[in-house]
Parts: structure tokens; C-alpha cells; sequence
């Protein structure tokens, strides 16, 4: 079996060729001090987004001059600017097993005579034109003057670099979204859409960057507002796990991701809102609200309650009588839908009734479903029971989460491919774990 190769000595090869790539590119001419004077002036106008203008003070004698352009993060790891000097580039060598390869490999990629994190530029005049800068980048430029020798066998004759001048580009100034709109899903979602972003400017290299958005929620219009989506494509988002009559606020902003780099626009100052639809819920033969003064529940003996005052009833009859409210219930709630949005409005109807109904642990019917829609009695287990029934009804798997056990209980169920959870009592449900329990 072949060892494989050590990835230190990888990193320190890199390292090494990258040393040997700057000390070429900028050290293509001798340094003879006092034959130049060295660059000064030095400084920079017009900055925009990818671009610098830069201009020095004219050197007498010299030919042409040299300037070197590199990000100002590489700057410091590879001595690059101000001169490559044998001791810095030893430190990166040794370095080239730590955070030095990294920077070092980085360089390597990316340095070159066009490149984005390095530039060579040679000019005839005491100003040169920067293109393909990075947006929002901070760079070390210097200068070095050159007296170009005719004779073949010799080399230029160079000064020193100039003392480096940093600048940072612009970033791009990102407007707000445009036709933010929301309104309600159901009773526990809302929907939000907006217009696509257009972002004029391009990077660097003359490509399109890319655009999302970040939606941010809070329950009140001049509360905290905290981001409940990031990274969304699409023009549309819908804030799900909402409890009915419930009225939300909310700002969109985009998000352009430019250079590598995210650039986010402003938050606007007046937000818009929706509130969730009410939630209404089925019980009995007759199909009226529960919350109203109707027949009441099937077996009841009137009331919206739908308490019950039969007695001597089977085991099965209870579960009959349960089930008809059960399926009710269920067909008032439909199809239509993501499957949270829907199992919610269970979970709120269920919990209607448990509203009307007499909290104890004492008795037959306190634990089941039978308790809740027709007797009038409840416990967190007759809750579970009565969700899990109406649940059967809609086509929905369920387990029953501490059963038998004096503690909380509630349904657990899968909805939209995600595991959640289901609460008949307090008559919510969400993706995930029981956020109170």
C-alpha cells in the first residue's frame, strides 16, 4: 500500500511556489538603492466598486513604474506589498503547516498578473487605472519606479516600493424590496410575497450576482423584529405555526451576494401585516360553530358544550358517539392546505372544546375522547386521544406522547416529511419538539 503524501509538506510546496510566484512578480527588475528615488505621492481617487485610479509624484530618471495591488488580508501573511523580503518569506514557509498554508494555498489560486487578490500593472506614466477590484475589499497598493536598460544583458534598474497606500472599494448600495405583500394562509399561517430585486451592478469579473432575501418577523409594529427565513430565491414566503387571529408583522430585505461577499439592504421602516383567519370549528350532526349556542355535539343533550347525559353506554358506543364529532370536525377542515396548517386547526377545534368542558382526572371519561366531545370533561390525555381521533379521521398517523403517565401528554405526528408535534390541549402544533414542555 502506497503512503499517502503528508498534507504539511503539500501545504509547505504550495507555500514555497507561492513565495517563488511573488518574489518573480515583484522582483522582476534589480534593486539598486540611491540609483531611484523611491515613489512618493502616493495615493488614490475615483474609487468605485471595482475600480481605483492611483498617482504618484514622477520620478526623475524613470522609465516606467510598477504597481502592485493585493488584498490587504494577503498583504500581511505574505509580505507581498512593501517589498518581499527573504525573512517574510521564510515565516510563511515555517508557517505552511498552521493558518499560513491556508493563506498561502489561497494566494496561489488566486495571485497572478490579471488575478483578483493580486495585480501587476505597468505604466509609462505617475497614474495608473485599477480594474477588477472586489466590491467592499480593502487593498494595499505601492509603487516602484524602473529605468528600463537597453542592453540585453542587463537587467532594469529598479527603487525601492513605495510605502503602501491601503483603500477599500465601494459596496454596493442595495435598495429595499418592492410590492411586499401579506395575507393570511389559514388559521396558522401567512403568505408573503414581493418583486424580484434587480441588482444593476455586476462583479468583479462582469458576471451577475446572485439575490435573496431575508424575511423578519415580529407580533408587534414597533417591536424586535427577528429574521424567521434567510437564503429564500424564491418571491414568496409563508410563515407557518401561527395561532389563529393572530397578526403578524413583517419586513422583507434583499440580499446581493456579490464578490463572494453578502451585501444586505435596508430593513423599511413601515412594515406590512397580516392577521390569521379565526378558527372554526365543527362539532355534531348539525355542523355549527362550537363557540355558538347551537345543537351541540352528536349524543349531546344540547349546548355547545355538547355534554352528554347519557349514561350506561358501552365502551363502543362512547367511541362511536366520539367519532361521529371526530369526523365532523375533520370534514370542516378539508383538504386544503399544508399539512401543519391543517393538523393546527384540529389541534385549535379540539382544544375549543375543552374550553367548555370541566378539567379532572376523576372518573371514566376524563381520559378519553368521549370526555371531550360529549361528556364534558377533560384531561392533557383526553385532549391527546380526542386530537388523535380527529387526526385518524384526516388520514393522519399519531402517537400518543406519555401516555398513561401523570405528566403532559400530547400527539405525535408527521407533517409536511417533518416530525412535529400537536397539542389538544393548548390547541397548537410545530415542526419539531414540544417547544413547552
Amino acid at each position: 500500500m502506497k503512503k499517502k503524501p503528508n498534507k504539511v509538506w503539500i501545504y509547505m510546496v504550495r507555500a514555497l511556489a507561492v513565495i517563488a510566484l511573488l518574489i518573480f512578480l515583484f522582483s522582476g527588475c534589480s534593486s539598486v538603492p540611491g540609483s531611484l528615488e523611491t515613489p512618493e505621492g502616493v495615493e488614490t481617487a475615483a474609487i468605485s466598486l471595482h475600480t481605483a485610479e492611483l498617482s504618484w509624484k514622477e520620478v526623475e530618471r524613470a522609465t516606467a513604474y510598477e504597481v502592485s495591488v493585493i488584498e490587504a488580508r494577503y498583504a500581511g501573511a505574505t509580505g507581498a506589498t512593501g517589498g518581499t523580503g527573504a525573512a517574510e518569506a521564510a515565516e510563511v514557509a515555517e508557517n505552511a503547516g498552521g493558518t499560513g498554508a491556508a493563506e498561502a494555498a489561497e494566494v496561489a489560486e488566486n495571485a497572478g498578473a490579471n488575478g483578483t487578490a493580486c495585480q501587476i500593472i505597468e505604466t509609462d506614466e505617475a497614474a495608473a487605472s485599477i480594474q477588477g477590484l472586489k466590491a467592499g475589499t480593502e487593498y494595499q497598493a505601492t509603487v516602484t519606479a524602473i529605468y528600463e536598460v537597453d542592453e540585453d544583458d542587463k537587467e532594469d534598474v529598479c527603487s525601492e516600493p513605495s510605502e503602501p497606500v491601503t483603500f477599500v472599494t465601494e459596496t454596493p448600495q442595495i435598495g429595499q424590496v418592492a410590492s411586499v405583500e401579506a395575507k393570511a394562509g389559514g388559521t396558522s399561517s401567512v403568505i408573503l410575497s414581493w418583486q424580484q430585486y434587480q441588482e444593476e451592478n455586476t462583479n468583479a469579473d462582469g458576471s451577475a450576482p446572485a439575490v435573496s432575501y431575508i424575511v423578519y418577523y415580529s407580533d408587534k409594529e414597533s417591536g424586535s423584529y427577528e429574521a424567521v427565513a434567510e437564503g429564500i430565491t424564491e418571491t414568496s414566503y409563508t410563515h407557518t405555526g401561527l395561532a389563529a387571529k393572530t397578526t403578524g408583522y413583517y419586513k422583507v430585505t434583499a440580499v446581493v451576494t456579490m464578490d463572494e461577499k453578502d451585501f444586505e439592504g435596508p430593513q423599511p421602516e413601515t412594515p406590512v401585516s397580516a392577521t390569521t383567519e379565526a378558527a372554526t370549528y365543527y362539532g355534531g350532526q348539525t355542523g355549527t360553530d362550537a363557540a355558538g349556542s347551537g345543537t351541540g355535539g352528536a349524543g349531546s343533550s344540547g349546548g355547545g358544550s355538547g355534554q352528554s347525559s347519557n349514561t350506561g353506554l358501552s365502551s363502543a358506543q362512547k367511541q362511536a358517539q366520539a367519532r361521529a364529532v371526530a369526523q365532523q370536525i375533520a370534514a370542516g377542515i378539508g383538504t386544503q392546505g399544508t399539512d401543519l396548517e391543517r393538523v393546527a386547526k384540529a389541534a385549535q377545534a379540539v382544544s375549543a372544546y375543552c374550553s367548555k368542558a370541566t378539567y379532572t382526572t376523576e372518573g371514566s371519561d376524563y381520559s378519553q375522547a368521549y370526555g371531550v366531545f360529549i361528556k364534558g370533561e377533560y384531561s392533557c390525555a383526553g385532549a391527546t386521544r380526542a386530537l388523535g381521533m380527529v387526526l385518524e379521521c384526516m388520514g393522519y398517523k399519531w402517537e400518543h406522547v406519555n401516555p398513561n403517565q401523570w405528566t403532559h401528554q400530547w400527539c405525535k405526528v408527521t407533517m409536511d416529511g417533518q416530525a412535529g408535534w400537536a397539542d389538544g390541549q393548548i390547541g397548537m402544533a410545530g415542526y419539531g419538539e414540544h417547544p413547552f414542555v
